[in-house]
């Protein structure tokens, strides 16, 4: 299997190469376009409509055949990215690791030998979720095999550092930051300890849990405390009592008895539930504000210097804080946050969660701002911080996964009937309607539009405008300039935003000559 996989993305890498030379070297009329990459300075290369396309920038070579395979080189960084029908299929690679997986169910990750001694062991992980799970090393020190729910043990799985069991889920240890769990079957029963930790359970009718105060050597040689707890339960989930932050400036205390009563005690914060969630108390003198509930989420007001807050939900909510503000009017119908930071100030605007969404953000050190709205599934337009903008319709995936690549270069130009792409910077700009029925290219020098797939194009430069059918070329003479023309508009200046949509400028050939006007005797004049 490992080796059909290098054959298919050697066979991808070949036709990554040839695509883009065949069409730069040979005009292909209908079948195939060349033209400026927008947003960075490179090629793009687009053939039969929306099924090829890819682009040449640097050190960076992509190519698609929409929808079913994306690929994605960069020597320099030593990374290749392969999509079959993404998300189904993927491969990744960067310099000595490589992951590829089907589906997430069926995985395979490792790496090349590394040169560090401490890391020189190559290793290689194949999964079959959720019922495989192997590791194969050189030295055969870091090898592992799981086969759920009969037996194995397990690394790095699971947020779990080891995992190993008999029987699935008769027994079960876990190992976590020195912390071993024996679970006598999971979860009902378990013995923990290990790194100051020592407790038990035997869910849900009790458990209990002590940590004890640490201390330990951070990368300056300095000690940072480890925190110690308590914590305890009885009839879970309504009888706890934790006291957690010990040995700190700051420990907690928490006593409950759901729904009857909840409290939460610490020097910074003190919060108090009666009759859960009818009324609720906080005093956080941390956050300079105290805040009422009754009952919690529906009815709500806070007050301080640290927050201040009203809550009739879901008819309306207005919070603000020193670095943030919340607004719902008609929830889930309208809602806007806006978060500051010391560099930057985020708005955002939504309506039915992903219907409609409008994201700015500005930086309050260079006032640059970039700006994205996406209306569900209609269409996405956004604007970075460089100015390069883009208009997407439809987009039924790239509003609900924003900056997605793989959805970018695969399905994209698959779906979308209308895209355009502007660069203020570099004066270029694209537009195509219809899956490159209509196309037009704007360079500082030119404009190249294109109908029926490519089969009409005209271009306008510095020496005139020609046209082309198909592959036969038919030039057109260039004009001669107007002697009352001034000397130095002899050719086309790039002009953005020019009415029209037209980004050329200038006397155009048998266009906007002036007309000859008699002249007017003096006297007459004088009259």
């Amino acid at each position: 299997m490992i080796v059909s996989l290098g054959q298919f993305v050697s066979w991808l890498r070949l036709l990554a190469v040839t695509v883009p030379v065949v069409a730069g070297a040979v005009e292909l009329g209908p079948l195939a376009t060349t033209a400026p990459a927008v947003r960075q300075p490179g090629e793009r290369h687009e053939a039969f409509g929306p099924l090829v396309s890819g682009e040449i920038s640097g050190t960076q070579q992509w190519w698609s055949l929409s929808p079913l395979v994306r690929d994605l080189q960069d020597p320099a960084l030593g990374r290749v990215h392969v999509d079959v029908l993404y998300p189904l299929l993927t491969y990744d690679r960067f310099e000595t690791e490589y992951r590829w997986q089907f589906f997430q169910w069926f995985n395979v990750a490792g790496s090349q030998t590394i040169a560090d001694t401490n890391h020189s062991d190559t290793k290689t992980r194949r999964n079959f979720f959720p019922f495989i799970f192997s590791q194969k090393s050189a030295s055969g020190t870091n090898d592992y095999l799981a086969v759920v729910p009969f037996y194995g043990r397990m690394e790095n799985h699971f947020f779990r550092d080891e995992v190993r069991f008999v029987a699935l889920p008769l027994w079960v240890t876990t190992k976590k930051a020195g912390v071993e769990t024996i679970n006598v079957p999971a979860p009902f029963f378990h013995l923990r300890r290990g790194a100051g930790v020592s407790g038990w359970q035997l869910w849900p009718l009790a458990g209990h849990e002590t940590k004890a105060i640490a201390w330990k050597t951070n990368l300056v040689d300095e000690l940072d405390l480890i925190p110690g707890h308590q914590k305890s339960f009885v009839l879970w989930p309504f009888g706890f009592a934790e006291k957690t932050g010990l040995g700190t400036t700051n420990p907690t205390t928490l006593r409950t008895v759901l729904p009857l009563f909840a409290s939460v005690r610490s020097p910074a914060r003190d919060q108090t539930t009666v009759l859960w969630p009818f009324f609720t108390h906080t005093d956080d003198r941390q956050g300079r504000f105290e805040e009422w509930g009754t009952p919690w989420p529906f009815l709500g007001w806070a007050q301080g210097e640290g927050k201040t807050a009203r809550r009739i939900w879901p008819l309306w909510t207005v919070e603000t804080t020193p670095s943030r503000s919340r607004e719902v009017i008609g929830w889930p119908f309208f809602e806007h946050r806006k978060i500051t930071k010391p560099a930057l100030v985020s708005d955002r605007w939504r309506s039915l969660y992903f219907l409609y969404d409008h994201n700015v953000d500005q930086s309050l050190t260079t006032g640059a701002r970039s700006e994205r709205r996406d209306l569900w599934p209609l269409f996405y337009w956004q604007r970075d911080f460089e100015g390069r903008e883009r208009l997407q319709a439809l987009a039924p995936l790239e509003t609900l996964l924003k900056n997605n690549e793989s959805i970018d270069h695969l399905y994209s130009p698959f779906w979308s009937v209308y895209r355009s792409d502007k660069n203020p910077a570099r004066g270029l700009a694209s537009q195509s309607l219809l899956w490159n029925l209509w196309r037009r290219d704007v360079a500082p020098n030119a404009v190249t539009t294109s109908s029926l797939f490519g089969a009409i194009r005209t271009r306008q430069d510095a020496t005139g405008r020609s046209w082309r059918f198909f592959w036969r070329p038919f030039p057109t003479a260039p004009s001669q300039p107007s002697a009352s023309a001034p000397a130095n508009r002899s050719g086309p200046t790039a002009v953005w935003g020019s009415k029209r949509g037209d980004v050329l400028a200038g006397p155009r050939p048998g266009l906007g000559r002036p007309r000859e006007v008699a002249a007017v005797p003096a006297e007459s004049a004088a009259k």
